[in-house]
């Protein structure tokens, strides 16, 4: 965990590396690099507090996508989170088995399959979403509102240029 004095050094040397004619890439300051370590240590921490309950961080992704909304689908899912079509099947193969998820057939297109919580599932997902919520106060602790909404906006822009970067060839 980066100190204070770190801190500084850092944004220091991002400025010079950002200017300077010979730009390094230093792994500390390349953001993707930096997300990923951070997106990857959250998970690992955030784990704790679902698979005590039998849930994995695949289907805890997948649970929060079915809490938020009705007649998902795999594509919805891939579309929310990223996650590959292998990876959603097997992660939704596991909660039907353990009876937390259910799919059927859409009414609208008989070619789609709607996935949603059951009972059970909406019980299970309670509990971990609790406890996601309190993980989450302590994993923003110390950053205001002002700060949060900057963060949220400085990653939709970030989103954005992603969506610009898929759209073009590669530099």
């Amino acid at each position: 965990m980066p100190t204070t004095d770190t801190k500084r050094k850092n944004d220091v040397t991002k400025l010079a590396k950002a200017t300077s004619s010979d730009p390094k890439l230093v792994f500390e300051n390349f953001l993707p690099c930096r997300f990923k370590a951070i997106a990857e240590r959250s998970v690992r921490l955030l784990a704790d507090t679902h698979e005590t309950l039998g849930i994995t961080a695949r289907e805890f992704d997948i649970m929060v996508v079915l809490s938020e909304r009705i007649n998902v689908s795999s594509r919805d899912i891939n579309q929310t989170n990223g996650m590959d079509k292998a990876t959603i099947t097997r992660a939704l193969d596991r909660l039907i088995k353990k009876a937390l998820i259910v799919r059927t057939k859409s009414k609208k297109d008989s070619r789609l399959v709607n996935i949603k919580l059951t009972g059970k599932g909406r019980r299970v997902f309670s509990k971990v979403e609790k406890n996601a919520l309190l993980w989450e106060r302590e994993f923003l602790r110390g950053i205001n509102l002002s700060q949060l909404n900057k963060l949220y906006h400085s990653l939709d822009k970030i989103d954005e240029n992603l969506d610009k970067l898929e759209r073009t060839k590669p530099l």
